[in-house]
C-alpha cells in the first residue's frame, strides 16, 4: 500500500499525493467559497480505539476544515 500525504491550498481544494514520488494523485473541492483557515485530518476508525499503521498506509478516514466564508465542512474519504 502507497504512503500518502493531504494538503489544502489557498484554491480550497484538498490533493493528495505519492510520498515516494511527489505526483498528485488525485484532487477535490471541499466546495468552500473562500481560503481554508483550518484543516484537520481524522483515522478511518476514529471511534477513541487506537489505529494500527504498523503496514505503512494512510490512515486517514476523513477530514474537516473551515474556511473564511464562515462553514465547517466534515467528509470521509473513499479508497479508490
Amino acid at each position: 500500500q502507497r504512503r500518502t500525504v493531504l494538503s489544502v491550498g489557498v484554491d480550497a481544494v484538498i490533493r493528495e499525493w505519492d510520498m515516494m514520488t511527489g505526483r498528485q494523485i488525485c484532487h477535490e473541492s471541499t466546495s468552500h467559497a473562500d481560503v481554508i483557515s483550518s484543516f484537520h485530518t481524522f483515522p478511518e476508525n476514529s471511534h477513541g480505539s487506537a489505529v494500527d499503521q504498523s503496514d505503512g498506509g494512510s490512515s486517514f478516514g476523513g477530514t474537516l476544515t473551515s474556511s473564511w466564508d464562515g462553514t465547517i465542512r466534515m467528509r470521509k474519504l473513499v479508497q479508490k
